[in-house]
C-alpha cells in the first residue's frame, strides 16, 4: 500500500519511451535502489515524493481505484 498524501501521479510505463526527463528520473532512482514493484510487463510507474512504483495494473485502473 502506498499512502495517497505521497503520490504525485500515475504515468503509462511507455512514457519512458516518450520522455527524456522521465527516463532520466527513472535510472536515477534506478542507481539508488527507489523502484520497488513488478519488473515483469510493468503497464504503470506510480511516482511518489520517495521512490517510483512499477505496477501491472493500468494507470487508469489504479486512478480509478483511488477516487473509489
Amino acid at each position: 500500500m502506498i499512502p495517497y498524501s505521497s503520490i504525485i501521479g500515475f504515468f503509462p510505463y511507455d512514457i519512458l519511451d516518450r520522455s527524456p526527463e522521465f527516463r532520466h528520473l527513472f535510472h536515477a532512482r534506478r542507481v539508488q535502489n527507489l523502484i520497488l514493484g513488478e519488473w515483469e510487463e510493468p503497464r504503470t510507474i506510480v511516482l511518489t515524493d520517495r521512490v517510483l512504483f512499477l505496477s501491472a495494473i493500468s494507470s487508469k485502473t489504479l486512478y480509478h481505484r483511488t477516487r473509489g
